[in-house]
């Protein structure tokens, strides 16, 4: 994915998994907000599209879930940012984490299983 501070020098990384937000807006162009991206925050979805150059040959998918099912069901220790040892893999984040009833499911929101939360979308059904 081309765009990204996560590159550094490199032009692109590679994510096994990247959260971002779509933005639906009723009478201007949709949103996305990427907090690694290089390009204005938000960017319109043109714009992130074109300069992450996602293309026909990626075969990659878009896991959407709406806002509400998000904010619904989302929880997570942090786990995952954390060494074996219990040491963050890179600063905490300020805030507190999203923990409901101690519950980690954050692998349910990874999953590209179309049963859990939502649809799969390919890629191509974005192509501009």
């Amino acid at each position: 994915m081309f765009a990204q501070r996560a590159a550094g020098e490199r032009p692109f990384v590679v994510w096994d998994y990247h959260v971002v937000m779509l933005e639906e807006a009723e009478e201007s162009s949709n949103l996305i907000w990427d907090l690694d991206t290089l390009l204005p925050f938000p960017c319109t979805f043109d714009d992130y599209w074109k300069a992450a150059e996602y293309s026909r040959s990626n075969k990659g998918f878009w896991k959407v879930i709406p806002c509400e099912k998000y904010l619904e069901h989302f929880s997570s220790d942090r786990s995952h940012m954390k060494t074996e040892d219990g040491a963050w893999l890179s600063p905490a984040p300020s805030w507190e984490p999203i923990l409901k009833d101690g519950l980690n499911n954050l692998d349910d929101f990874i999953s590209m299983d179309s049963k859990i939360l939502t649809d799969i979308i390919e890629f191509t059904v974005f192509s501009l």
